[in-house]
């Protein structure tokens, strides 16, 4: 794949601090590269770098074979760059339409007002609302569109998720698929872990203004301790991880809402090594026993598929929000076996909303759980109640 992108020794400053110490990465055409750390390490500085926006920065920014670094704003944008700022920076005063087709530049094939609302139906509905009326939901819709529509090839995308309903991130996640599929390269900044080991290619973790770590998302693991000291926590009221912002609360949800929560492949060797600890029936942990049995061969716990559940719910839900726990499940059911080499994907499904009446600042939500296996299978479901704190108002 070809190189659109190319930052070497990238520096930036405010306001006289110097923010952004050296950062060097590559963006190849079909791929998204991940940027994390905590708040302040640098991530938004080094995509203002990238698009001009620094009032004082250095190094080289090469845009295919041109490098750019001395050229404006303006015409980084004509030579197909698009931003996308953490705010999003929707024109509240101008109507959707008019967010639209402020920056709308022509291209054959390319992306115009049709083929737009055509992805975004939504969109069409709200064309003629003020960007103020619009919900968080719509305005990153609004802003992701607006950025096609100036119909660059590299998207540099600033925390696109924070503060979205899980459904809407699911929807970000496959268009952004989509613009892989098609060509685009995605440098994007963001706190939500799980959501960008599923999309990027490689991930880089700043901190201090510099770059700590960098691999592919494939040995990216934040409870490594070369990756997870730049992470870290919060402190010992939250125990919340750092790199990850607290925006899901008790009103971020809705009845009928679906969420993904990612996937997980366990090995034989897991399912062995859990099942020797916690649960040592024959079928879990001897292969020439099992064999014998109804299920013909190793199958792992129940209990185990239900701890890989629940890493995949704090790692798809839990650690981006207001959680306080949970009052007790209400059914557990295994309905297949789990047999090494199985992919599980877990969704969650809001079947019901319980404000508490006591105690205003929290609110119970009934979630159906389902988890399946790489065929399509459902191999666990669970249904019970999570206690999720409310914003402060």
């Amino acid at each position: 794949m070809a190189e659109l992108l190319v930052l070497k020794d990238l520096q930036g400053w405010y306001g006289g601090g110097h923010a952004l110490r050296g950062v060097s990465l590559k963006l190849k055409e079909g791929s998204m590269t991940a940027v994390v750390g905590r708040n302040g390490a640098g991530k938004t500085t080094l995509l203002k770098a990238t698009m001009g926006l620094l009032g004082s920065s250095a190094g080289s920014v090469t845009l295919r074979t041109q490098e750019i670094q001395e050229f404006s704003p303006r015409a980084r944008a004509r030579l197909g760059l698009s931003y996308v700022p953490e705010r999003r920076g929707v024109f509240p005063s101008l109507t959707v339409l008019e967010n639209l087709t402020v920056g709308y530049r022509p291209q054959p094939n390319g992306w115009e007002l049709e083929r737009v609302f055509a992805r975004f139906p939504r969109l069409r509905e709200r064309r003629d609302h003020g960007g103020s009326t619009l919900s968080g939901g719509e305005q990153q819709m609004l802003a992701s569109a607006r950025a096609l529509m100036t119909n660059g090839k590299i998207l540099l995308l600033d925390e696109p998720t924070e503060g979205l309903a899980p459904k809407i991130v699911a929807d970000l996640g496959l268009l952004f698929k989509e613009l892989l599929a098609d060509g685009f390269a995605l440098l994007i900044a963001e706190q939500n872990i799980s959501f960008v080991k599923s999309l990027a290619q490689d991930i880089f973790v700043l901190g201090e203004g510099k770059v700590q770590w960098s691999g592919p998302s494939s040995i990216f693991n934040q409870r490594d301790e070369s990756i997870y000291s730049w992470l870290g926590i919060l402190g010992s009221e939250t125990g919340m991880d750092a790199a990850v912002k607290i925006d899901i609360y008790f009103e971020t949800f809705e009845v009928g809402q679906v969420y993904e929560l990612g996937s997980y492949t366990v090995s034989e060797e897991q399912i062995l090594s859990f099942a020797r600890e916690f649960d040592p029936q024959p079928f879990h942990i001897d292969a020439e026993l099992a064999a014998k049995t109804i299920y013909g061969g190793i199958i792992a716990s129940g209990l185990h598929t239900a701890s890989i559940f629940m890493r995949l719910l704090y790692d798809g839900l839990l650690c981006r929000a207001a959680s306080m726990g949970s009052p007790g499940q209400d059914e557990l059911r295994w309905l297949r076996p789990v047999r090494p080499g199985d992919t599980l994907t877990a969704r969650g499904t809001v079947e019901e909303l319980i404000p508490s009446k006591s105690k205003p600042d929290r609110g119970l939500v009934r979630t159906l759980y389902e988890v399946s296996n790489q065929k399509g299978e459902t191999v666990m479901t669970m249904r019970g109640l999570g206690m999720f704190g409310r914003r402060e108002t």
